[in-house]
């Protein structure tokens, strides 16, 4: 009950966080411009439902003002350091987040259900996943969820065996017509040690990058 509660306070704590301030130079490299191709909804937080029941609760879409600078500029700033050997104009497509609480969020609301009838459970959430893990980003599946969005938060059973809180963090870019999609699954946070906020992007805009330094 005791872990159940500080993983509910986890999850509260990261909705209403101040935004998490990521490592750039304080002005963006001129070698490197950002055409920004993203529908406008990527850039806005939603919750996709509140109702216990639904196959979208517990999941959400991060508002960019999550991170400042945004994370666009933090790509900007890496494809400097990695790519260094040309000027670039980089288009992005996609760069967007979500999280997947799910399995926590229902857990402390049966929790919370049980304690107002006075009856204690001795369910507990896990400790989180504990590192990121990154590929090549299915497109089509991608697409699909346009009107289902919340299933772009959904992990295999073996990316996070445990079910806690994760990140999902999609790239998706362009640079001399190659197209890379990249997809970061991150822990959300550790009740032993401050939101990954930060590592979560700096993870993926790394791998995302290290793509366009292989052939092809």
């Amino acid at each position: 009950m005791k872990k159940l509660s500080i993983a509910a306070v986890l999850l509260l704590s990261a909705c209403v966080a101040p935004p998490a301030r990521l490592q750039v130079a304080p002005t963006a490299p001129a070698q490197v411009q950002i055409i920004d191709a993203r529908d406008a909804s990527e850039k806005q937080g939603k919750t996709f439902s509140r109702l216990v029941v639904s196959g979208a609760y517990g999941m959400s879409r991060v508002a960019e003002g999550a991170t400042i600078p945004p994370a666009i500029r933090l790509l900007q700033q890496r494809a400097s350091e990695l790519l260094p050997e040309r000027p670039l104009a980089i288009k992005v497509h996609h760069l967007v987040t979500y999280i997947n609480a799910q399995t926590m969020m229902r857990s402390a609301s049966l929790a919370v259900g049980m304690a107002s009838v006075g009856v204690f459970g001795g369910g507990a959430v896990d400790d989180p996943l504990e590192k990121t893990i990154s590929s090549l980003a299915d497109r089509e599946a991608f697409d699909a969820a346009r009107t289902e969005e919340h299933r772009r938060a959904v992990y295999a059973e073996q990316e996070n065996p445990l079910h806690s809180p994760v990140y999902f963090v999609y790239i998706a870019t362009e640079i001399d017509g190659r197209r890379v999609f990249t997809r970061t699954l991150a822990p959300l946070g550790n009740p032993r040690k401050k939101l990954l906020t930060e590592e979560a992007f700096e993870a993926a805009v790394k791998f995302h990058l290290e793509q366009y330094r292989t052939a092809g």
